[in-house]
């Protein structure tokens, strides 16, 4: 009887210790069903944000592999975001030229990479030009940790025609 009261007693300490696990474990679960929440939430609103500026926006992550694209990039390449995400630079954009100068990008620092723009005329349009710009995404306190890319190609159509009738306008000018 000593016996089995002592085993009934280890029996109730390993019950107590399961249960105690099983509420840790289920808190621990109910925190990261909170985070993965969060999360989702919060990446919501930056794709959202991402959205809705007038540029083509693509994301790529540190091993050159688009992570997001908005759907101005159709405009620009003449594809979806659908085609461009989860594939490489080569994969969704033709133009050499522009792969290159992304790849140059990828190795650079921000203060460098501010400096640099690549003018382009896309292939879906002869009377369009854009700007591409590349910065490097880096966790705050280094720039070492790298974490992607955000390019940004923006519409630079109506600026450089406005500069060509500037020129032209003093070209007049000076000309009288």
């Amino acid at each position: 009887s000593a016996s089995v009261a002592a085993q009934l007693e280890r029996l109730n300490g390993f019950a107590e210790l399961a249960q105690s696990r099983v509420a840790a474990l289920e808190a621990e679960h109910t925190r990261l069903l909170t985070s993965s929440k969060l999360l989702g939430y919060q990446k919501q609103r930056l794709e959202g944000v991402m959205e809705a500026l007038p540029d083509a926006i693509v994301l790529l992550d540190e091993s050159g592999s688009a992570i997001f694209a908005n759907a101005k990039v159709r405009g620009v390449f003449g594809v979806t975001p659908q085609e461009v995400v989860g594939r490489t630079t080569e994969d969704w954009c033709k133009d050499r030229k522009i792969v290159d100068f992304i790849h140059r990008c990828e190795g650079k620092s921000t203060a460098r990479q501010l400096l640099e723009a690549l003018e382009f005329k896309p292939a879906t349009s002869t009377e369009k030009m854009y700007s591409l710009r590349a910065w490097p995404l880096a966790t705050a306190p280094t720039a070492a940790a790298r974490y992607g890319t955000l390019l940004v190609f923006r519409d630079v159509t109506a600026e450089n025609r406005a500069a060509e009738s500037r020129g032209e306008f003093v070209a007049h000018l000076a000309h009288e």
